[in-house]
C-alpha cells in the first residue's frame, strides 16, 4: 500500500492532469498529414522489427505470442503511459518508504499534502519531457483501455508522432529517413527485452534496493523504461536550407494506434 494515512504518496491522477494541461500539443499539421505520419511510422516500425531481428538473430522465445505492442501516440498519450509505468515500477519502492516512515504524527495530513505536491512536480517534469522524447521502450507497461500492453505487463514501444515531425522539420532532414532511423533505434530496445525474458524481471527486482545502494549518492533515480530524447541527426543527412518550425497547437494527432501484427486489436 503506497500511502500515508490512507492518502497515496504520489497523486498519480493529478500528475496526469498537470502534465496534459501544461504540455504543448505539437506542430501544426492537417488531419490528412497526421494520418499519413502515423501510417508511415507503423510501417517503419514493422519493417524495423524485421531488420533488427534478422541482423541480431534475436526474437521472442515464444514467437508473436510473447511479443509486445508498438503504439504511435501523441504527447498526452506518452504522459499517460509513463505515469502508468512509474506507478507500476515504483510501487515496491514506495511501499518500503512507507514502512520506514511508519505511523508518523499527522500522517494523514502529510500524506494528502505530500501526495499532491509530488503529483504536481511529476506532472511538470513529464510536461517538459513529453515534447522532447521521440520514442521509448516502456519496460513496465500495465495495459489500460487506451494503451494496450503485452501479457502480464511485459512492455510496449511508444513512438511520439508530434515530436518526430517537429524534430525532422527543425533539422530539415528527409522525413522518411528520419522516421525509419527512430524506429530502428527503438526497435533495438524492444528486441533486447522481448528476446531476453529474464531481463525485465531482473530490473524490476533491483528497484526496491535502490535506496540502500544509492544512499548518500545524489542524482540517482529509478526510471520506467528506455527512452530516447532527440540527438543531433548526422550532418550528412541535412539539407542545406534549414527552417525552424515552432511547436504549434494542432489537435489532429491521433489517439494511440497499435502497429503491426505484434499489437493487440
Amino acid at each position: 500500500m503506497t500511502s500515508i494515512g490512507g492518502a497515496e504518496m504520489v497523486d498519480w491522477k493529478l500528475a496526469v492532469a498537470t502534465a496534459t494541461r501544461l504540455v504543448r500539443p505539437g506542430p501544426d499539421v492537417s488531419r490528412e498529414e497526421a494520418r499519413d505520419v502515423v501510417a508511415e511510422l507503423r510501417r517503419y516500425a514493422k519493417s524495423s522489427e524485421e531488420h533488427v531481428r534478422s541482423f541480431t538473430r534475436m526474437s521472442p522465445p515464444g514467437g508473436p505470442a510473447d511479443d509486445t505492442p508498438v503504439l504511435v501516440v501523441d504527447r498526452a498519450g506518452w504522459i499517460r503511459a509513463n505515469v502508468a509505468g512509474f506507478r507500476a515500477v515504483l510501487g515496491p519502492l514506495l511501499e518500503k518508504m512507507q514502512d520506514r516512515r511508519g505511523n508518523l504524527p499527522g500522517g494523514a495530513v502529510l500524506g494528502a499534502v505530500g501526495g499532491k505536491v509530488t503529483g504536481v512536480e511529476l506532472g511538470m517534469l513529464l510536461s517538459f519531457l513529453a515534447s522532447r522524447v521521440l520514442g521509448q521502450y516502456e519496460t513496465f507497461a500495465p495495459a489500460t483501455r487506451e494503451l494496450p500492453g503485452a501479457a502480464e505487463g511485459g512492455g510496449r514501444l511508444l513512438l511520439v508522432a508530434p515530436n518526430i515531425v517537429h524534430v525532422e522539420r527543425e533539422l530539415d532532414v528527409d522525413p522518411h529517413d528520419f522516421r525509419l532511423w527512430v524506429c530502428l533505434h527503438e526497435e533495438t530496445h524492444r528486441t533486447q527485452f522481448t528476446a531476453v525474458p529474464w531481463l525485465r524481471d531482473h530490473i524490476e527486482g533491483e528497484v526496491p534496493d535502490v535506496p540502500r545502494r544509492d544512499r548518500g549518492r545524489p542524482g540517482h533515480a529509478a526510471g520506467s523504461g528506455s527512452g530516447r530524447r532527440c540527438r543531433r541527426w548526422p550532418a550528412a543527412g541535412r539539407r542545406r536550407t534549414r527552417r525552424r518550425v515552432a511547436g504549434g497547437a494542432s489537435s489532429n494527432w491521433s489517439r494511440p494506434r497499435p502497429s503491426g501484427r505484434s499489437s493487440p486489436g
